[in-house]
């Protein structure tokens, strides 16, 4: 794939800042694309107002004026390495795999010098070719999701030597090309996967590479075959002492570098890859790259990661060093058309307060350019991000690469239309993500609840000290992702006796791992039988920190064990009312309850899919790790179009049925340290929060009981 400019049919402008989350008197780079004029940037803050988004000016920013043009996505990843002089004779060599077969042609390996190039590609009928752009020669041909060890030999002329081990044939399947008159003077650059063109590349691998290596010295067809033949062989080649350049592909996999073994010259990777994957030596008996990491050495480069879109800055904004801490956006609206977009940022409050919302930010992150459609799952309404990202090629964690396999690593560098104040879920019609958190938002400040926001970046990055202070945490909607400083920052905000509001569903559920340098989050999903696809066998290893990803529940850290309730079932029609059940004229939640009718049903309205417990829920179950002296106050009976999770997603004793878990549960909780956990178990509590007036006055007596206010 080459570089492509950014498609504006469907956004005429759009922007991404650096971060989600920023201190009062930060600096906010903007960076934007749209079609060519001028724009203004300028500062506003978000709120609701119980029907619709407000959008306020802040006056203290002011408005610039900006020039926009459409700019460039460099999609695609490879590696690079400026080796300087070669040996006249020598040989590079690579083990590679081809996952997808390109449309046209891509590059297996360069090398290119001042006046000169050559290339081993693959082309779409599936032949390794030798190229320097005026003459070829055919080395062999290759089928997909196959390992093959290929070398290039420089002497007074160029040609390459293939070798491969198929599965089930013990004999080696070697080829070898027509040699090309090339000379190369100069220094080199190696290039796997892609060739650079600026800051992007062309002729995009869809495929695996793993530890290429470069030799002072000729190598025959037989030596080629003894090195791939077993990985005892191969440590023959890393002590063969014409090794000039080796780069292990199996360490350090939380770097986008693989140093040299044997120089100077480290191999850059550029725009992603996936990494901690198995490789050539894979054996099928290890599935954790930690006890063998020689069979997790291979680099996955697909035509479409992306992790950083490098647009030009076209505004920098001075936060006020005395705002308020909420969630604000800069705006950008371009002056010929009116043609607007508006990038959130949240403003950390700037001091503590008795309630703190926690606002999801790596599931905005997870969702953010979604745009898959499964099988049987038609799109029930329009949805400007889906269709952005599909003309784009941009993906988020509920997405597949080209080649089909599963997108794990994500970047806040690049456009997130999910991540607006506007957004309606393509599958419900209805808010998602922070334009639902922005109701919960503007119904905290109408009923007089001042709260500071913070962040999952915050959490994940500052721990519980972030938390001094607060009394009572609040959710948001959709808490879905979780890493694992996040889980030890709310475990220590309950044993100190807080109180956590879990306003939402389906939360606490993905293992996730942030890396803030780089402003990127990776999750995999591993072999769960579950969501939009199932990760391959022995890949649930993070690559960023190397620990096992999937499900917090398969991890030993499920989510009921901090809110009381587990994922119980998803849908996208109408949902249901709750009922009390006999314990809510317990004495102990009459505080809870007061004003309330407990024979009552209630939550029969609202904003998503017409009701309180709707589209993802949560349930009750004490083998699934909800403790025991949790209270189930109201139970919600979900329509039979409603799913269960599958059984994969967690497991669960036999006694279970098909409908078992086709209900939402609300829950409430005295800790052991003392603080009170109230859960409600449903995605779609906060939609109903305008609606509802037993939903909105529960909320209500809630809050003022565990903020201290009462």
């Amino acid at each position: 794939m080459t570089l492509r400019i950014t498609e504006h049919r469907t956004a005429p402008v759009t922007a991404y800042t650096d971060a989600m989350s920023y201190a009062p008197g930060s600096v906010v780079s903007v960076h934007a694309s749209g079609l060519e004029g001028q724009a203004t940037v300028d500062l506003v803050r978000l709120g609701h107002d119980g029907l619709l988004v407000t959008i306020e000016d802040v006056d203290e920013v002011a408005t610039q004026t900006v020039a926009l043009r459409p700019q460039v996505l460099p999609l695609g990843s490879h590696a690079s390495s400026n080796l300087g002089y070669l040996p006249d004779t020598c040989t590079v060599g690579v083990w590679f795999s081809i996952s997808c077969l390109p449309n046209t042609s891509a590059t297996i390996l360069a090398l290119t010098a001042a006046e000169s190039s050559i290339q081993l590609c693959v082309t779409s009928a599936g032949e390794v070719v030798l190229q320097d752009g005026r003459d070829q020669s055919i080395v062999g041909t290759v089928r997909e999701n196959e390992w093959h060890l290929a070398a290039v030999v420089l002497t007074d002329d160029v040609r390459t030597i293939m070798t491969s081990r198929v599965r089930l044939s013990p004999e080696p399947r070697s080829t070898e090309s027509d040699a090309l008159s090339i000379a190369t003077v100069g220094p080199i650059r190696l290039e796997l996967g892609a060739v650079s063109v600026g800051y992007g590349q062309q002729n995009s691998l869809d495929g695996l590479i793993e530890s290429p290596f470069v030799l002072s010295r000729a190598v025959t067809r037989e030596e080629l075959e003894t090195w791939n033949s077993s990985i005892a062989n191969r440590s023959k080649l890393m002590a063969d002492g014409a090794l000039v350049h080796w780069w292990d592909t199996s360490h350090d996999t939380h770097l986008f570098s693989v140093p040299d073994g044997a120089g100077s010259h480290a191999l850059k990777l550029i725009g992603g890859p996936t990494r901690s994957l198995p490789g050539r030596w894979w054996t099928g008996d290890v599935h954790d790259p930690r006890l063998a990491p020689e069979q997790f050495g291979s680099i996955h480069f697909h035509s479409d990661d992306l992790l950083d879109a490098a647009w030009p800055v076209v505004a920098q904004i001075e936060l006020p060093e005395g705002a308020d801490g909420g969630i604000y956006g800069v705006r950008i609206v371009l002056e010929s058309s009116g043609s607007q977009d508006v990038v959130p940022i949240i403003v950390r409050s700037p001091r503590p307060r008795a309630i703190t919302v926690l606002l999801p930010t790596l599931t905005y992150l997870a969702y953010a350019n979604e745009h898959a459609c499964p099988p049987g799952l038609p799109e029930y309404f329009p949805d400007l991000a889906a269709t952005f990202a599909r003309e784009n090629g941009l993906h988020s964690w509920y997405d597949r690469h080209r080649d089909g396999t599963p997108v794990v690593i994500c970047s806040l560098r690049r456009p997130l239309l999910g991540f607006r104040h506007d957004h309606q879920f393509r599958y419900t019609g209805s808010d998602h993500g922070i334009s639902a958190d922005l109701r919960l938002m503007g119904w905290l400040s109408r009923n007089g609840f001042e709260a500071a926001v913070v962040t999952d970046h915050d959490l994940d990055r500052d721990g519980c000290s972030i938390l001094a202070g607060t009394k009572c945490l609040i959710t948001g909607a959709h808490p879905e992702y979780w890493s694992g400083p996040m889980l030890d920052a709310l475990e220590s905000f309950l044993d100190s006796g807080g109180n956590l509001a879990y306003l939402g569903g389906n939360g606490l559920v993905w293992s996730t791992h942030v890396d803030h340098e780089m402003a990127v989050a990776e999750m995999r999903r591993g072999d769960v039988d579950e969501r939009p696809y199932e990760g391959d066998v022995a890949t649930a290893n993070l690559q960023l920190n190397g620990h096992r990803g999937g499900l917090w529940q398969t991890l030993g850290r499920p989510a009921a064990s901090f809110t009381g309730l587990t994922a119980g079932c998803m849908g996208f029609t109408p949902g249901a009312a709750y009922h009390f059940t006999e314990k809510a004229s317990s004495p102990h939640v009459a505080s809870l309850l007061e004003g309330i009718d407990p024979a009552t049903p209630f939550g029969a309205s609202g904003q998503v899919l017409g009701a309180a417990a709707a589209y993802e829920t949560d349930i009750f179950n004490p083998f699934l790790g909800s403790p025991a002296d949790c209270t189930v106050l109201a139970t919600a009976t979900m329509p039979p179009s409603y799913i269960s999770f599958a059984p994969g997603f967690h497991s669960s004793p036999s006694h279970e049925d098909a409908t078992s878990r086709l209900r939402s549960d609300m829950v409430i909780r005295t800790t052991p340290a003392g603080g009170t956990i109230w859960s409600v178990g449903s995605v779609s509590w906060t939609g109903s929060l305008n609606d509802d007036p037993v939903v909105a006055r529960m909320t209500y007596n809630a809050l003022n009981l565990m903020s201290g206010t009462t």
